[in-house]
C-alpha cells in the first residue's frame, strides 16, 4: 500500500483493507431490451476497499440471474480475491431486500461458500449507499455520450456498451475517496492507460482479415464505429457497418473522434441481432455470452424475405427485434 494512502471506510467507521473484504451489490432496470443478447437489467458488485465497481447484465430480475452473475464475478476476480478468508470467495455480501438477492437459492450458496450476508432494511437507499451510488455515476456519463453522439432508438438499444464503457473510465480516473489514486491503481498497483480512451461511437477506421474483406480490390481500411474497450481480449470493440457485425479489434484503429455515424441507416437490428450469435462472431463482450448463444437462423432465404416483407410494410425498428427474438425463441 503506498505511503500516505488512508484505508477506505463506511458510515459505521469500518475499515477495509483489501478486495472482497466487502462487496455491495444493487440492481437496476428495466432499460430497454438490448440489441445484443436482449438484456432488460444490470447488477452492480462494487468493492468497499478500492471503489472499484463491475457489472453484468441480466435478462430478468430474478435470483437465477443474479446468482449466475455472482458466479461470474467471482470467476473473472478469483485472482484479486486472494486476499479474502477463502481465496477467491468474498467475504461479506451485501445487498438490499430485494427478493433477486434473498432468495433461498442465493441464501444456499453463500453459506456453502461461507460468505456473510448483510441487508439494508426496507426502503433505507442510504444503507446501501456505494451500490446505489454507482448507478448515478454511470448514468449520467452514459446520457451524456449517448447525446454527444446524436441519440436514437437504435443506440439506447445498445447500453450495456455504453454501461460498461462509462464503468472504465471511471475506473481509471481518480478519486478523492482514495486520495487522489484511481480504483484501478487502488486494485492492481498501477495507473490505467487514458491513451486508450475515446469518444463514444465516434467513426474509426481499422484493417480487417483477409477473409471479412468483400474482395481483393476492397480499401485496405474499413470504416467502423466505436463502441468502447474489451477489456478482456485487450483490444477496441467496434461495429462494422459493412459486414453488419460487433467485433473485436486490435489496438491500431485510426480514429476520426468528431465524425458520428448514424446507426439506423446501416443496420439491419434483426440481422445483427442474429449475427452476433453465428459462430464466426466474437461479441463475448460478457464472460456468460456463450451460453445465451443461438443457432444462426439465416438458413435459405426465408427469414430474409420475412424481414424485407416487415420492411416493406413499414415496420418500425422494435417490431424487427420482437420478431427476430420470436424467431429465435421458437428454434431453441
Amino acid at each position: 500500500m503506498r505511503a500516505g494512502k488512508k484505508n477506505k471506510t463506511n458510515t459505521t467507521g469500518t475499515v477495509y483493507t483489501y478486495f472482497g473484504e466487502c462487496i455491495t451489490s444493487d440492481t437496476m432496470g428495466p432499460f430497454e431490451s438490448s440489441l445484443v443478447h436482449r438484456y432488460k437489467y444490470a447488477v452492480c458488485f462494487y468493492d468497499c476497499a478500492t471503489c472499484y465497481p463491475i457489472v453484468y447484465f441480466l435478462r430478468g430480475k430474478d435470483a437465477k440471474s443474479v446468482l449466475r452473475a455472482l458466479k461470474m464475478f467471482m470467476h473473472d476476480f478469483k485472482d484479486e480475491l486472494k486476499h479474502c478468508k477463502t481465496p477467491g470467495v468474498v467475504d461479506t455480501w451485501h445487498c438490499d431486500n430485494g427478493t433477486e438477492f434473498t432468495a433461498h437459492e442465493v441464501n444456499d450458496f453463500c453459506i456453502h461458500l461461507g460468505t456473510k450476508r448483510t441487508f439494508s432494511p426496507p426502503h433505507c437507499l442510504d444503507r446501501n449507499a456505494h451500490a446505489e451510488r454507482t448507478w448515478y455515476t454511470l448514468l449520467g456519463p452514459m446520457r451524456i455520450m449517448i447525446a454527444h453522439a446524436g441519440y436514437n432508438e437504435l443506440k439506447a438499444m445498445l447500453w450495456p456498451f455504453l454501461m460498461m464503457y462509462a464503468c472504465d473510465i471511471h475506473c481509471a480516473l481518480p478519486s478523492t475517496s482514495l486520495n487522489g489514486l484511481s480504483p484501478h491503481e487502488a486494485l492492481y498497483g498501477q495507473p490505467a492507460d487514458l491513451t486508450r480512451f475515446r469518444v463514444m461511437f465516434c467513426d474509426c477506421f481499422a484493417t480487417l482479415r483477409r477473409v471479412d474483406k468483400p474482395s481483393k480490390l476492397s480499401s485496405a481500411p474499413t470504416k467502423c464505429i466505436f463502441l468502447g474497450i474489451n477489456q478482456k481480449k485487450h483490444g477496441y470493440r467496434v461495429y462494422i457497418p459493412s459486414l453488419n457485425r460487433i467485433t473485436t479489434l486490435d489496438w491500431d484503429v485510426t480514429f476520426k473522434e468528431d465524425r458520428f455515424t448514424a446507426l439506423a441507416n446501416d443496420v439491419d437490428p434483426a440481422e445483427l441481432l442474429l449475427r452476433c450469435r453465428a459462430p464466426t462472431s466474437n461479441v463475448n463482450f460478457l464472460p456468460n455470452a456463450n451460453r445465451f448463444r443461438a443457432p444462426l437462423l439465416w438458413k435459405g432465404g426465408a427469414c430474409r424475405s420475412a424481414a424485407a416483407a416487415l420492411a416493406a410494410r413499414g415496420a418500425t425498428l422494435r417490431d424487427k427485434v420482437v420478431w427476430c427474438t420470436a424467431a429465435r425463441r421458437r428454434s431453441v
